[in-house]
């Protein structure tokens, strides 16, 4: 009798049950200060989104699309959200189609075990920022190279040049992490697969011709926030914790475990593959080294500027061809070892300890009380003609009640005349002598609460008057 579950049906099962993961990290209306300058672009209407796109930095792939959802399914965080998770629900289908079409079975269960587990992937795949889609063409990229070294089609090195470009279309070092994968191809093929060059010379020509419209609004971009646009400074320490990034689960223990573990088993491929003399199981290799290869581009880069442009959320995108190629590595351990007992309960076991400990770290800021708390107070609260007093260096917390609160207009203490309703004002940490000094003058603000959302905290006074 035919087996009802197979290696298929497990395969199809693994990844539906990883998109699920996804979806329910979605239905929240908890947001940051990245994510609420996104979602104020993409309420507007369709010319200013385009008009404040490029005024931003990033390219405007996500902004629209987003903009497509909500014109199709209402304005909200859940909608948004979706946007960003879509792509990281399109690696899984592709992990349980081409991938394992391609590779086999093993590889593509491990990969779908990567995508449903590895640090960063929750956080940034459902975040209302375009890193999840520059993700998602990082990792068409990464297969379709893959498939290219595996197969020499045609249709792979056509696949590589749209992914190469459409990464470029949503993220600046999504397309150099992509791009990265096509100088490498470039390489191989002029050393060891010349009878490709004519297929290498149309993928950087499909490249170049689906980019280059972007490229010119680049320009533009670039020119426009060069005044202004600059990251945290960058030193050795931040380096060295931009090198550990694809391992860091913000428990010490297990990052240090699933860095071990994967530093052993590239280790032990590579010594296999001296002892074999095939170059071949070393493919997954170029992968691996990409998000390594970013990190230093962009501190170059930054160093050579005279100013910082670079973060680690940068890195995001690259770890889609990361755990691609680690997907590539584990299957070939366990090749190599003959499908040993001991490796696959180890694989297990990391990678499930991995994923239980991304998915509840990122399930419990998703579904924080303390911006329902927040919600709740300022709807039964709030009245036309409110509007409220903030000091922030960073304006954290003002940008983002653009997003909550778009009719509640900031103020300062000279024009506190012109609000017709209540007014109240935000205390943050570090800003009470400004609070003293209005009080000092005459205006009576009396404390109302303690609020929080995702990573802000303030306190709440308002204006009682006589």
């Amino acid at each position: 009798m035919k087996k009802i579950i197979n290696t298929k049906t497990t395969i199809y099962l693994s990844a539906f049950a990883g998109m699920a993961l996804y979806i329910s990290l979605i239905f929240n209306n908890n947001l940051w200060v990245d994510e609420s300058f996104t979602a104020c672009i993409v309420r507007e209407n369709w010319p200013e989104v385009w008009k404040d796109t490029v005024a931003d930095t990033l390219p405007p792939f996500f902004n629209y699309f987003a903009k497509l959802l909500t014109v199709a399914f209402g304005y909200s965080a859940p909608v948004m959200k979706f946007a960003a998770a879509l792509p990281m629900i399109l690696c899984l289908i592709l992990a349980a189609t081409g991938v394992r079409k391609l590779f086999g079975n093993t590889v593509s269960l491990i990969y779908i075990a990567l995508l449903a587990s590895m640090p960063e992937l929750y956080y940034y795949g459902v975040e209302i920022r375009p890193y999840s889609w520059g993700f998602f063409f990082c990792s068409a990229a990464a297969f379709s190279a893959a498939a290219i070294l595996k197969t020499k089609r045609t249709a792979f090195w056509i696949s590589l040049g749209v992914s190469i470009a459409l990464a470029g279309w949503t993220h600046h070092f999504a397309l150099i992490s992509a791009g990265m994968l096509l100088v490498w191809l470039t390489l191989y093929t002029l050393i060891f697969s010349r009878e490709s060059l004519k297929k290498l010379l149309l993928c950087i020509g499909i490249t170049f011709v689906l980019y280059f419209p972007y490229f010119i609004i680049a320009i533009y971009q670039i020119k426009n926030a060069s005044s202004y646009f600059s990251m945290s400074p960058l030193s050795f320490h931040s380096l060295m914790s931009d090198i550990r990034y694809p391992f860091v689960t913000h428990a010490t223990v297990l990052s240090l475990l699933l860095l071990a573990f994967v530093a052993l088993s590239a280790a032990g491929s590579a010594i296999s593959a001296l002892k074999s003399h095939s170059a071949a199981t070393l493919h997954w290799l170029p992968f691996m080294s990409i998000t390594l290869l970013t990190t230093l581009f962009g501190y170059a880069v930054s160093a050579l500027s005279g100013s910082s442009i670079f973060t680690a959320r940068y890195l995001f995108p690259s770890l889609g061809i990361f755990w691609f190629g680690a997907s590539l590595l584990f299957g070939k351990c366990l090749e190599l070892t003959n499908g040993s007992k001991i490796y696959t309960i180890i694989t297990v076991l990391v990678i499930l300890s991995v994923g239980i400990c991304t998915y509840s770290t990122q399930f419990s800021s998703e579904y924080d009380k303390n911006v329902k708390y927040m919600t709740e107070f300022f709807d039964n609260n709030v009245e036309d003609g409110d509007g409220y007093v903030i000091y922030e260096s960073a304006y954290q917390i003002e940008n983002c009640m653009r997003y909550y609160y778009p009719d509640l207009k900031k103020y300062d203490l000279k024009n506190i005349d012109k609000i017709t309703g209540n007014v109240w004002y935000f205390l943050v940490d570090g800003y009470e002598d400004e609070l003293d000094h209005a009080i000092k003058s005459g205006l009576n603000f009396v404390y109302v609460g303690d609020f929080a959302f995702d990573r802000y905290s303030f306190k709440l006074y308002r204006l009682e008057t006589n």
